[in-house]
């Protein structure tokens, strides 16, 4: 049954008047989409069942991230600087990052869903966007975070939402990254089975 939905699902990426959903009901469908939910939020979420530490499988991208925007910001003319993967890669990304409601936490996974949706993360062509803006006579560089072209809020303080001043946001990144480096309590065994299966998907 769930590989049939799975493929039902797909059906919808193809040009094809053939569909499978009309052998499931609305509310198979409905659970099985929230089924589908909870498995991508305990693999890829903060979730507390984790101790919030799945989405470091990401650290070391952020922290490239981090360094790369630092460097690109020395220089005087516009640049960018891209990277590609899978919604494996992009969603714990943006859990580490804690875009939105990307962040959420909770053990309630029967209402999971009522707040955390994973299709808003990793819909076709899901991405991140930090677009820097630097005023010609005021020192403070300006970021604004945007997921699938939609402005997000991070838990940094501003009084100019949803721009934030870029040392504030690096400076809240690199403490967690620290955080997560120095933290004795770290399932290294567990961190590392997701980052195999990440690797496996082809990212």
């Amino acid at each position: 049954m769930l590989a049939l939905f799975d493929i039902a699902r797909n059906m919808q990426s193809h040009d094809t008047d053939l569909e499978l959903f009309s052998y499931f009901t609305k509310e198979e469908c409905y659970d099985l989409w929230k089924a589908d939910n909870i498995r991508w939020y305990v693999r890829f979420a903060a979730t507390p069942l984790s101790n919030g530490k799945l989405p470091f499988v990401e650290a070391n991208l952020l922290e490239n991230i981090l360094n790369t925007a630092d460097s690109c910001l020395t220089k005087k003319e516009s640049s960018a600087t891209l990277r590609f993967g899978h919604e494996s890669c992009l969603l714990p990304l943006a859990c580490l990052m804690e875009l939105g409601d990307c962040g959420y936490q909770t053990t309630d996974l029967e209402n999971l869903h009522r707040v955390w949706r994973a299709y808003k993360f990793f819909p076709m062509g899901g991405n991140i966007q930090l677009v820097f803006y630097r005023h010609k006579k005021k020192p403070d560089i300006l970021v604004k975070i945007l997921l699938n072209e939609e402005e997000q809020t991070i838990p940094v303080q501003s009084d100019i939402a949803p721009f934030y001043r870029w040392k504030d946001v690096k400076e809240y990144y690199r403490a967690k990254l620290d955080s997560w480096k120095n933290d004795s309590s770290i399932d290294e065994e567990m961190v590392a089975s997701v980052g195999a299966r990440v690797e496996r998907s082809g990212s």
